[in-house]
This record gives structure tokens, C-alpha cells and sequence, in this order.
């Protein structure tokens, strides 16, 4: 069985039957869609039985959603979210650039565009597919942001509307724009720029004025 070729996120197709499972169901959802990934046959290629994989999830929808959330914690750090001390701005970076990398790459790409072909017949996909990105990338962020707020460092009402900004701003309106075609994949240099030209704009935007610092 021929499945995607590019190297898997998820490292190379070793260790315990989990690690074989995920990478083996990346490949599929990423070589056939989703609809067309059948769980027999990624069972097949990961080395194990059917019924093997629901000791691990329930469904195929919780596979493909247990294959992204586990793609993106590898690529982020969320100890730099209070590593870097009174950096705020280095501090974002920190967090989002590994996030921003993956979404931009190629396999970030063809993923949101398979999930975004699917979207319709399979509704309940994409909002577990939400849903994972917001308990992986979005809470650690709104959580970041409440510490920073009360503290007294910025001033932002809702750190949940802050986040969806700051996301809107780094990943999502042009992640959408490479799924449909509409550009080129950014140079790392150039998405590092974005990053931090976002991430300056943003602060600028929630720093408190001087008589709400005082």
C-alpha cells in the first residue's frame, strides 16, 4: 500500500504501537483524505489489528484529531511562555514561531486543505479539529495573557478575544490563504518577519495607557 511519502511530523515509523499507529494514520489522512483513509488498512501498515486501535481511540475522528494535536505539542514550547521573564514579545515569538513553521510547511498546508475539502461532509471533524487547536496552541496563550493582564502589563478585557486575535494576525488568515492557493509558502525568514511585525502590532494594541499602568 502506497502512502505519502514526505517525511511524517511524527518522526520516522518506529517504537511502541501508539508511535506506529500515529504516524501511519498521518500518512493516510494526508495521502488519502479523509474520507478516503480506511482504519484497516492503516492498522496494516502500523503493524497491528483493528481492534488494536481502539484501545487508543474510539474513532477514525479521533484519530485524525489525536494525529494533529499530537503534530502541533511537538512543535510547541510552552515553558517560553514564562521563560523569558518581562519579554512579552519575545516571549510570543518563542511560542508561536514553531506553531507558525508547521502551519506554513507543506504538510501544514495540504492538512488545512484536506480538512477544509472535508469540512462539509464531515462537520463534526472540523470542529474537534477547532477544538484540538484551541486546547494545544489557543489556551496557553489566553492563560499567558490573563497572567500578563493581571499583573498589570497589559490591559485586555477578554483573553480569549486576545488570543483569537494574536492567532488571526500570525497563522490563520494566511493559513487559509495558502490552503486555497492563493500564494506561495513564506521563506522562514519571511515568516519570522511576520511573526514579529504581528506580535509588535498586537502589543501595541493591548499595552495599558499610563494612568492604567499608574
Amino acid at each position: 500500500m502506497q502512502l505519502y511519502r514526505l517525511p511524517s511530523i511524527l518522526g520516522p515509523m518506529h517504537g511502541d504501537a501508539r508511535t506506529r499507529l500515529l504516524h501511519c494514520a498521518e500518512q493516510a489522512f494526508l495521502a488519502k483524505g479523509y474520507r478516503g483513509a480506511k482504519l484497516g488498512e492503516i492498522a496494516l501498515a502500523a503493524g497491528i489489528s483493528k481492534k488494536t486501535i481502539y484501545k487508543f481511540v474510539e474513532s477514525k475522528e479521533a484519530l485524525f484529531c489525536l494525529v494533529v494535536e499530537e503534530a502541533i505539542a511537538e512543535s510547541l514550547q510552552p515553558a517560553s511562555l514564562v521563560a523569558q521573564g518581562d519579554d512579552l514579545a519575545g516571549a510570543l515569538h518563542d511560542f508561536l514561531l514553531p506553531y507558525m513553521t508547521l502551519a506554513f510547511s507543506e504538510r501544514g498546508i495540504h492538512a488545512f486543505r484536506m480538512l477544509l475539502s472535508e469540512a462539509f461532509q464531515f462537520p463534526d471533524l472540523a470542529q474537534r479539529y477547532f477544538a484540538s487547536v484551541r486546547t494545544t496552541v489557543m489556551a496557553p496563550i489566553e492563560a499567558w495573557l490573563a497572567v500578563q493582564s493581571e499583573a498589570g502589563r497589559l490591559a485586555i478585557a477578554s483573553s480569549e478575544s486576545a488570543a483569537e486575535m494574536l492567532l488571526a494576525m500570525t497563522v490563520t488568515e494566511r493559513a487559509q490563504r495558502l490552503a486555497l492557493g492563493l500564494e506561495a509558502p513564506p521563506t522562514p525568514e519571511a515568516t519570522k518577519a511576520q511573526l514579529t511585525a504581528a506580535i509588535a502590532i498586537f502589543l501595541r494594541g493591548v499595552m495599558p495607557l499610563p494612568e492604567e499602568a499608574a
